[in-house]
């Protein structure tokens, strides 16, 4: 029961520093993925560069989730 509560604690505190600066690093995801798009040459308008922000910074939180869970599940 101590490891859950651990894990679970952890877990807020993961989500909680995303929810604090979510604004900070969707503009850092999106530098990182407009610099990326122009070093392919592709072409993505401002909507389409700021949904697959927006979707890259789900999947890291979905991911650091369940990296969290798993590690402590495995215990």
């Amino acid at each position: 029961m101590r490891v859950y509560m651990l894990g679970l604690r952890t877990l807020r505190a993961l989500l909680g520093i995303a929810e604090q600066n979510v604004n900070e690093f969707r503009s850092y995801l999106f530098g990182l993925i407009k610099e990326r798009a122009a070093s392919l040459e592709r072409n993505y308008s401002e909507s389409e560069l700021l949904k697959i922000t927006d979707e890259g910074f789900i999947w890291m939180t979905v991911a650091c989730a369940y990296g969290t869970i798993k590690k402590y599940l495995s215990r």
